[in-house]
């Protein structure tokens, strides 16, 4: 059968995986190709550079990174965000770790308010980056096993 028949036929495919390096990447809307991880990684930039510039800065993602370099940072990104709303029982003890007494830390819940904030722009972060705008958490976005 001729590419111009194939063409006519058709789809009765609702969902297509493709694994491997992304030769075969021409499945998408009328036959254009499927974006690979770079390009992924360009869009999220994009997304995030639109929305606060210290978004970017936080995810780590810079822009020409490789698929592999992208995969690494956005995991290592992930991880970070699923573990830091986590550490909140540790702020105060460790204003204690320098040595030194930060009084201006301990007075009206300077850090417990920075740690809240901070959970909630990493939480947009995510949310950015999801494909699924409704995720709230790293979980929701994809797996970080390692």
């Amino acid at each position: 059968m001729t590419a111009v028949a194939l063409a006519e036929l058709e789809r009765d495919l609702d969902l297509v995986l493709i694994t491997g390096a992304g030769a075969s990447r021409e499945f998408g809307v009328l036959d254009s190709p499927m974006p690979l991880m770079a390009d992924w990684s360009e869009s999220i930039i994009k997304k995030l550079s639109s929305k606060n510039h210290f978004y970017l800065k936080a995810s780590g993602l810079q822009p020409g990174m490789t698929g592999p370099e992208f995969e690494t940072q956005l995991g290592e990104f992930l991880r970070q965000a699923e573990a830091f709303p986590l550490i909140e029982s540790l702020l105060e003890p460790s204003i204690n770790f320098q040595g030194l007494q930060y009084d201006c830390l301990r007075g009206q819940g300077v850090l417990k308010n920075w740690h809240q904030t901070t959970v909630f722009h990493v939480e947009k972060i995510v949310e950015a980056i999801s494909l699924n705008p409704r995720a709230s958490r790293s979980s929701d976005v994809i797996s970080t096993r390692r």
